[in-house]
């Protein structure tokens, strides 16, 4: 099998096929929509969440496209409401589901659009899961380059706001990709990181990737130089990985385990056990409709049946991997991704423009308010000055005054004074006059 998928598709955590929980879940969740014909944003709310039930529970593609009617009547209700995280989670799981079933131009599409909203409402965690799946697209479409560089702006995300479990995944994830790639001490490098954070949070699930990983090193390091042919320890590794992927309940998982180690068996030449591994990964990929799966496991078989001389087999098998081929490139148009990513960048940058020029007008804006302020308060301070200047001059004007004054009045007191004096000085006395009037009385 020379490219089956080494680690699963997406974010989302699966869960056992409609299990009794399950179904309770859809027939609570379809009363509150009975009961509930209002286009409000419970309505929008209730209809993503029954579609993520169905979803999680590994759904055939016939369940698939009724979450994605739940989804477009949510995100329909929600575009009409102006209810801008509704259609980011809207949009969100339609990528997923559109990836699910193959079609994976429609998947970067909606991923895309929930990409935008989040970056609007600066919701981390759906940027952060929107880059992840957008990542894993690339990296299932063996586009190396874009998946690696969605994978590590989400482990930004992750480790930005201290998400400890995503931070796990994205390692294991950039681990693949430079694994892909051939940079193998890079793929080791961070397969090692991703182990010490799953011990740390006790996350089995990404563990059982990471053992999935590590048994693809091995494997494809025995390939590549006889000196390190190790093919027991790649073996030991996806026993590791399938055992627990089994305990979770990871039927996605498992598939792509159980094609690995059958791809190992083939290589060695142990033909019988190789059909084991792959008939048990294809009924369960064939239950899901797991299209990337079956892509290269039919591929696979066909490989095998014809080694082992069984042509009937491998022209059917063959058949069944031409079909899926062609209906993934209908689906699937590069250019037209590479398309829609070009329109987000361009998006993005024009809004990052715009922002610039809104920043720009606010600083001038205020810059000219500071400057009125500014203005108004030198005018201020000059007319006080002046005011002040006019008062002061005033002030010391009525002093100078005032003491005109004074000296004038103590002039004229003086000169009063003075001429009390001589008026005094030239009138007689009262003795006088009196012994005068005497002397005239007695002469009479």
């Amino acid at each position: 099998m020379k490219k089956l998928p080494i680690y699963g598709l997406f974010i989302l955590i699966n869960i056992n096929s409609f299990s009794q929980k399950t179904i309770d879940a859809i027939d609570s969740l379809k009363n509150v929509l009975k009961n509930n014909s209002t286009h409000d944003t419970l309505r929008v709310n209730t209809l993503i969440h029954l579609a993520n039930v169905i979803f999680n529970a590994d759904g055939t593609p016939e369940e698939n496209t009724i979450c994605i009617k739940y989804l477009n009547e949510a995100l329909q209700i929600s575009d009409s409401l102006k209810y801008r995280e509704g259609k980011m989670r809207c949009y969100n799981l339609l990528g997923s589901c559109y990836s699910q079933i193959g079609n994976l131009t429609k998947g970067v599409e909606n991923h895309l659009n929930s990409l935008k909203i989040a970056e609007q409402l600066n919701n981390q965690s759906s940027i952060l899961l929107n880059l992840n799946s957008i990542g894993s697209i690339y990296f299932n479409m063996e586009d190396n380059k874009n998946a690696l560089k969605f994978y590590t702006d989400a482990l930004a995300v992750a480790e930005k706001i201290k998400n400890e479990r995503e931070v796990a995944r994205l390692q294991s994830h950039i681990g693949v990709v430079y694994h892909k790639m051939e940079q193998y001490s890079k793929a080791l490098e961070y397969y090692t990181l991703c182990i010490r954070t799953c011990e740390k949070t006790n996350n089995l699930r990404v563990k059982a990737h990471v053992f999935n990983s590590y048994g693809r090193l091995f494997y494809d390091m025995s390939l590549k130089d006889e000196s390190m042919k190790d093919f027991k320890k790649a073996i030991s590794y996806y026993n590791q990985s399938l055992s627990l992927k089994r305990e979770l309940k990871d039927l996605r998982g498992t598939a792509n385990t159980l094609g690995n180690i059958a791809m190992v068996y083939s290589t060695t030449g142990e033909y019988d056990k190789s059909l084991k591994y792959y008939e048990e990964g294809k009924e369960i990929a064939e239950k899901l409709q797991y299209v990337i799966w079956l892509r290269e496991g039919y591929e696979a078989l066909s490989d095998t049946y014809e080694k082992m001389g069984d042509y009937k087999n491998a022209l059917m098998y063959f058949k069944k991997f031409k079909k899926i081929i062609d209906t993934l490139q209908s689906s699937n148009s590069q250019e037209e991704i590479a398309k829609l990513q070009g329109q987000y960048n361009t998006e993005k940058k024009d809004n990052e423009i715009l922002l610039l020029n809104k920043q720009k007008d606010l600083d001038n804006e205020r810059i000219n308010k500071q400057n009125t302020v500014l203005y108004f308060s030198f005018g201020s301070l000059a007319v006080v000055v002046v005011f002040s200047f006019f008062l002061f001059r005033g002030y010391k004007q009525k002093q100078r005054i005032n003491l005109i004054i004074e000296e004038k009045n103590r002039s004229i007191t003086d000169s009063i004074i003075y001429a009390k004096r001589i008026q005094q000085s030239l009138l007689p006395t009262e003795k006088y006059i009196e012994r005068k009037l005497n002397e005239l009385l007695k002469k009479d």
